[in-house]
């Protein structure tokens, strides 16, 4: 099950520091392997099971589809499956795994108290909170 870490707050302002200007990349640093990363950081366990692995858009798009049929039921299987707590959208917070709609396409990314990050060509791409669709949470340990 996973925990928060007791310093979660200050790893996770790191790793978005450090990783700010990072450049996309399937499999290495999508949407998905973002979140994970972050969520590694707040917890120290992943949340991607160990089979999902991909390296271009097309592998992305037909894991999703065997995992879990939709993006959505994807992210919201591996979340259950780890132990993330659901959360209202209206209640999120930093830290917190969101799902929500970006230029038409359903994207993952990771609430930093202000806006929702997920990577884009170069850096983070920034969204507003409201845009949040499903959200889920690491417990407190």
């Amino acid at each position: 099950m996973m925990r928060k870490l007791p310093d979660w707050q200050i790893l996770l302002h790191k790793f978005l520091t450090k990783n700010r200007d990072r450049e996309f990349g399937w499999g290495t640093w999508d949407c998905c392997t973002f979140c994970n990363e972050a969520l590694k950081v707040i917890s120290g366990q992943s949340v991607i099971p160990p089979q999902l692995q991909w390296s271009n858009e097309r592998e992305a798009m037909e894991k999703v589809q065997k995992y879990g049929r939709t993006f959505s039921n994807a992210i919201k299987k591996a979340a259950r499956a780890a132990g993330l707590e659901p959360v209202d959208v209206k209640q999120i917070t930093a830290g917190d795994l969101v799902v929500y709609q970006n230029d038409n396409e359903e994207v993952c990314g990771i609430c930093d108290g202000f806006s929702l990050l997920s990577p884009s060509d170069i850096g983070y791409a920034f969204s507003r909170c409201e845009k949040a669709r499903l959200a889920w949470r690491v417990p407190n340990g």
